[in-house]
């Protein structure tokens, strides 16, 4: 088998793994945009047409660095990412994710996608702003049963961090590494009902 065609297979069996993924997770916005890293952010557009997710904008540019994405620092991320709000009627506090497709701005390939499960979702004005110290049983929720379905999928996590509780805030954080991408899976959630953080968040590439 000449190296053509061995690359055709490994291609073929990521696409695969990554359509099976596709029709069992629990959130359609997510699934639908798991195999869009390396193509066409105009790609991200239809998908989110289709799901009918709402595109919004922030005010300012967002940089990201390495920390957040490991070839930050050679590759154009573009400033300006398409943001999504699609719908997930299982998340009790809001019954949205945040679909967010990082791209290189010279040639519009999408390098990171994130799903962010938070109470107040990008330009929500500050008196719609809603409590959300009361629903850490919908965070874990949403996290363990994307935990379960990366897991089915992908199998055990290269890193694992079981979900604990330090001085009011709850953690959680698993990585799966394969040769074509990473996902990352993080829960944090604080018990501070003005100043906290509360968040799932999926990050690929």
């Amino acid at each position: 088998m000449d190296l053509k065609c061995i690359r055709l297979n490994i291609v073929t069996s990521f696409f695969c793994l990554l359509f099976a993924f596709n029709c069992s997770s629990q959130n359609s916005s997510v699934t639908s945009s798991l195999s869009l890293i390396g193509k066409n952010i105009n790609k991200a557009f239809e998908v989110e047409k289709q799901l009918k997710s709402i595109p919004v904008k922030y005010q300012s540019n967002i940089y990201i660095g390495s920390d957040f994405l490991p070839k930050a620092d050679t590759v154009n991320i573009s400033p300006n990412p398409l943001i999504f709000i699609g719908r997930d009627k299982s998340f009790a506090p809001n019954k949205q994710v945040q679909i967010t497709y990082y791209f290189d701005e010279i040639d519009s390939l999408i390098q990171l996608i994130t799903f962010e499960w938070q109470p107040n979702t990008t330009g929500t004005p500050r008196n719609g702003l809603i409590s959300h110290h009361n629903h850490y049983e919908s965070y874990e929720k949403t996290y363990t049963t994307l935990f379960d379905d990366f897991k089915v999928k992908l199998g055990a996590p290269d890193k694992f961090e079981e979900i604990t509780e330090q001085q009011g805030v709850y953690l959680g954080r698993s990585i799966w590494k394969h040769a074509q991408f990473t996902i990352e899976l993080h829960l944090i959630f604080s018990t501070e009902q003005q100043e906290g953080t509360q968040l799932v968040r999926v990050k690929m590439h």
